[in-house]
């Protein structure tokens, strides 16, 4: 009896949307493309300037992104917020928390302050792919420089 080794070779095609997401087949990958949320990530995507490992950039989780947008258009600020309220659709209920309510009016302050000072807006992708708001770049640095002083009390 003679032992024989065949090596047998088999490939698994997938495919990969703009975004980095795999699907098994052309027809789910072309869906997803077309899909409200493609079309607002597509749109968002446009906007990154910059895109940094968490840790790396400020020693956040290591396994979470942070990205930098240019707001350059009253579009681009819609684009960001609709991405964010399609991400987050609890936001767009009616019966909503004040605290919800009150974190959602600092992001829209947010891309409001990034556009009108001409400013990188940061955002986080954790590793789930959720979105989150950082803030102003120029707004982050102040904070930080800002860190450790005495809060002032102010006199009335």
């Amino acid at each position: 009896m003679k032992e024989i080794k065949k090596e047998i070779t088999n490939y698994i095609y997938q495919y990969e949307s703009f975004d980095g997401i795999l699907f098994d087949t052309k027809e789910e990958c072309e869906k997803y493309e077309k899909s409200a949320e493609g079309v607002l990530k597509l749109k968002f995507q446009e906007l990154i300037v910059d895109k940094a490992d968490a840790w790396d950039l400020m020693r956040g989780y290591e396994d979470n992104e942070v990205v930098g947008v240019k707001l350059t258009k009253e579009e681009d600020k819609d684009t960001v917020l609709q991405l964010y309220l399609f991400l987050n659709p609890y936001y767009t209920k009616d019966n909503i928390s004040k605290e919800r309510k009150q974190w959602l009016e600092q992001c829209k302050s947010y891309i409001n302050d990034a556009y009108e000072n001409k400013d990188i807006l940061l955002l986080g992708i954790n590793c789930e792919g959720d979105y989150y708001f950082i803030g102003p770049k120029n707004k982050f640095i102040e904070n930080l420089k800002n860190f450790g002083n005495p809060i002032k009390s102010e006199k009335k």
